[in-house]
This record gives structure tokens, sequence and C-alpha cells, in this order.
């Protein structure tokens, strides 16, 4: 966990500052600025439509009384993809608007859903209020009894 998070917030930033000159002395600094915004400009805008038809779907499977599983992580894939976008530098545009490709979204979100456990309100997915607790598990506590 310690080296993801060293390659994400140390390494990548190193490497994007990088391209960011280079480019910059390619095409002139104005016009990577430029480019940058623009990037960040469609990328809220493909987001922001991508994000309204994960809605529309999980709502109309909530309205069928389906829990919408793949349509949340697809919309934390989303999350991660807007703020990648967003995030000045060329690896996290080209990682954010890969990450909008719909057949690359669908799958990553059905890789985030076997990882993920989904318990409704009722806790009919295991372990919610009320239920007896799975294996053999002992609760502590005290009581009063008031008639």
């Amino acid at each position: 966990m310690f080296g993801r998070l060293f390659l994400l917030f140390l390494v990548i930033p190193f490497i994007e500052i990088t391209l960011l000159i280079k480019l910059g002395g390619l095409i002139g600094a104005l016009p990577t600025i430029a480019l940058m915004i623009i990037t960040a400009i469609i990328g809220a805008k493909l987001v922001r439509q991508a994000g309204l038809a994960t809605w529309m779907e999980a709502q109309r499977r909530m309205a069928a009384g389906e829990v919408p599983g793949q349509q949340i992580c697809e919309g934390l894939v989303l999350l991660i993809a807007g703020v990648m976008l967003v995030t000045p530098g060329l690896i996290t545009d080209a990682a954010g608007i890969a990450l909008l490709l719909p057949a690359l979204r669908r799958k990553l979100a059905a890789q985030l859903s076997k990882r993920m456990v989904v318990q409704t309100a009722a806790g009919s997915m295991g372990g919610g209020f009320g239920q007896r607790p799975e294996g053999n598990q002992t609760i502590e506590g005290e009581f009063e009894r008031k008639d």
C-alpha cells in the first residue's frame, strides 16, 4: 500500500512536471496551459454526461427494485476520472480520458463491485440491524428492563 501511495503522490507529479516542461519547450508555455485548460473543460463536460447517464440508470434499477451496484461503482470510476481530468498534467489527463471510455469504465466497475459488499437498509445482504450475528460472536453490554 505504501508503495502505491509513494508512486501516486511523489513519482507521478515529477513525471508530469517533466513532461509539461518539455511540452512547454516544444509548443510554448501559453499553448501548454491552454491545452490543460481545454482538456479540463472538455473532460468535465464528458464526466458530467456520463455521470448523468449512470445516475439515470441507477434510478431506473432502484425503481425496478434492484440494487444498482454496477452503477455505483461506475460513478466511483467517473469521480476518479473527473479528478484526474482537472488535475494539471498529461498523464492524469490521458488516464482520466481512458476512464471515460464506456468499455473500460464498465470493466473496472465490475472488478470494483466484486470486491464490495452491498448491504441494503433492511440488511437483507447480511449483518443488518436486528439480525443475529453470524458465527460464534459475543456482544457484551448491560441492559435494564423497564416495565
